[in-house]
């Protein structure tokens, strides 16, 4: 049987951990809207926010907030560093 936990009793098993230098892809939404298939189900993103290509290949969108509180742009990069 599953044993279902309050969030209030999971914050004291709680660490820090800091995200990976990982190189990503990504591409502003410039349409009013768009839905993007996802591992999760169909997801709308909208003009301003992201759609990012992940580590394994995912698609996702993300806020145009959180994408520049957790993403730098790089410089280009030359065809031995590119990422497919």
């Amino acid at each position: 049987m599953t044993h279902i936990r309050k969030l209030t009793d999971l914050k004291k098993d709680w660490k820090h951990y800091k995200k990976k230098p990982i190189i990503i892809k990504a591409t502003e939404v410039v349409e009013e809207e768009v839905w993007i298939a996802t591992r999760e189900g169909t997801i709308k993103a909208v003009k301003g926010d992201f759609i990012i290509q992940g580590i394994q290949g995912e698609i996702y969108p993300c806020g145009r907030e959180i994408f520049f509180k957790t993403y730098d742009a790089i410089p280009c990069l030359n065809e031995k560093e590119k990422i497919e």
